[in-house]
């Protein structure tokens, strides 16, 4: 499957975009990109629900309020989309809350369907209570009046678990269903048992790791990519200029689609224009495939 144009929405974990990068790195180096066009529009902080907690900064953004655009500005033959983290707010379960994140999936995917586009779920992420405590964040038992990001409710991951089931489970609503969690739980599980303190990312956000493994399944399930063709994480070779190169390349493009649909959060990030960037995104392009002619194609150095 070699989709034209794939365009990814998602919260802070797609808007960071490695593992994007990653699934362009591979792509290119076994010459399976040819007119693959892959645009990154997450948006830190957003849902699908439409839900904030009071104690966030700001009113979160809702990929609602930006979706028309997004589409009619990118144009996608595909749009793959990740939610869920932010969608429980940081609570315990509740099925008002459960019921807002239903209702966001199913009207994006079928906005998407409606474009003319095939709407492709990933399961959210798991939520790390170890990495999230490592990291100096507080986790706060049941029956407490307010949660947030920064005082996460102490089993938050069943809650994701469950929104996780639930896309997995709706295979008629979405083009396709990614999984992505119970993956990254499996790899996270036997990390710690070789080592017992293993930081999976921040606790909401995945370590490059878990990034990697977010762009196996999509390589997998996506695009047929056999799980034995997939490098494990710990084959992946660091700081190559290849990937550093296609990093950039994710940066400058995804900042500039970003800001040329628009969002609610505050402030703008200061990059180029998107014209500009485009331009931009094609010279280091170029540079990378000059980096591959000269080490030979098939490398796995893409860290």
């Amino acid at each position: 499957m070699k989709p034209d144009r794939l365009v990814f929405l998602g919260d802070s974990i797609t808007c960071g975009g490695l593992y994007i990068a990653y699934l362009k790195a591979f792509l290119m180096q076994r010459d399976y990109d040819d007119g693959l066009v892959l645009v990154n529009l997450g948006l830190g902080s957003e849902t699908a629900s439409g839900l904030s907690e009071p104690d966030h900064p700001w009113p979160r953004p809702c990929v609602h309020s930006r979706i028309d655009r997004a589409l009619q500005e990118s144009k996608p033959d595909k749009v793959v989309f990740c939610y869920g983290m932010n969608d429980g707010i940081y609570y315990p379960y509740s099925e008002d809350r459960f019921k807002a994140y239903k209702e966001g999936i199913q009207k994006l995917a079928e906005r998407i369907r409606n474009f003319g586009a095939d709407a492709v779920a990933i399961s959210p992420p798991p939520f790390d209570a170890l990495s999230y405590l490592a990291r100096g964040g507080h986790l706060v038992p049941a029956g407490r009046d307010r949660y947030s990001y920064m005082n996460v409710y102490e089993n938050y991951n069943q809650v994701i678990e469950r929104y996780s089931d639930w896309i997995l489970s709706r295979g008629a609503l979405f083009s396709k269903a990614i999984d992505i969690y119970h993956p990254m739980v499996n790899h996270t599980r036997s990390r710690r048992m070789e080592y017992a303190e293993y930081r999976s990312g921040d606790g909401i956000h995945p370590n490059p790791e878990g990034h990697w493994i977010m762009a196996g399944s999509i390589l997998q399930d996506l695009f047929g990519i056999p799980a034995q063709g997939i490098p494990e994480p710990a084959a992946i070779s660091k700081e190559t200029e290849f990937f550093q190169l296609i990093r950039e390349w994710q940066q400058i493009l995804g900042a500039a689609w970003r800001e040329h649909v628009g969002h609610t959060n505050p402030g703008r990030t200061k990059c180029l224009a998107l014209p500009e960037a485009i331009i931009k995104a094609e010279e280091l392009e170029s540079r990378a495939r000059c980096c591959l002619k000269a080490h030979g194609p098939g490398s796995t150095d893409i860290e």
